[in-house]
């Protein structure tokens, strides 16, 4: 029997409709779902065959070990989604363009296609500021992360269990990846690459060629 765990709740921050980290990972451990939980890999582990035995799932399970000193935890991660969406009904002279954000808690590799793990936590409007609601994510994840007392009623063992949870990636295309970490798109004059801010065209004039280049230039 489940006990009287609530259902994740919505609440509304900065216009969107918002589902707390927390209320998810209520309801799957009080439906008693198999999760992934992170091993230990041992010194003679040199083959990795599935997400927990990554590297960056050890780093995890080490920082879960740092934060819950005498305590045994369940160590959780998490892959973000996030991607606007027409809605079904929209047309193209009155488009409404449409938000969401899941969260996919990892299931065993056995289950990793089902749909059990996938909680919608964030929609809206596709033009409206989300930092209020990444702010509120970020926070929720930091929690877990720094070792506050995070206890869930587990009900596959029936006893409640401390939980340590990080997000293991985020999955954006490129134009929301740009968005998300606040530089413009690829052909404006600031950003013509990524992982570069500079004003191209301010200093292009200024930097002389190298030997080679300025052969082809004459060349071509």
């Amino acid at each position: 029997m489940i006990p009287n765990t609530p259902k994740p709740q919505v609440h509304v921050i900065g216009g969107h409709a918002y589902v707390s980290l927390k209320d998810c990972i209520a309801d799957i451990l009080a439906h008693g779902y198999e999760v992934d939980v992170i091993t230990p890999m041992t010194d003679g582990d040199t083959s990795v065959v599935s997400i927990s035995q990554s590297a960056w799932a050890q780093r995890i399970l080490r920082n879960a070990e740092r934060s819950h000193t005498n305590i045994k935890v369940i160590p959780l991660y998490l892959i973000e989604w996030s991607d606007g969406f027409e809605p079904s009904n929209s047309i193209k002279s009155k488009r409404g363009s449409c938000w969401i954000q899941t969260i996919t808690i990892l299931p065993p590799s056995s289950k990793i296609h089902s749909g059990l793990y996938a909680y919608p936590i964030l929609l809206g409007l596709d033009k409206q500021s989300h930092e209020s609601v990444d702010k509120k994510f970020a926070e929720e994840l930091l929690s877990f992360k720094n070792g506050n007392a995070m206890d869930f009623y587990h009900g596959g063992i029936q006893k409640n269990v401390r939980v340590h949870l990080e997000l293991f990636a985020s999955l954006q295309d490129q134009p929301v990846r740009r968005k998300a970490n606040y530089i413009m798109l690829g052909r404006s004059s600031y950003t013509a690459q990524w992982g570069l801010a500079l004003d191209f065209a301010a200093v292009t004039s200024g930097i002389p060629c190298c030997k080679h280049c300025m052969e082809k230039i004459i060349r071509d």
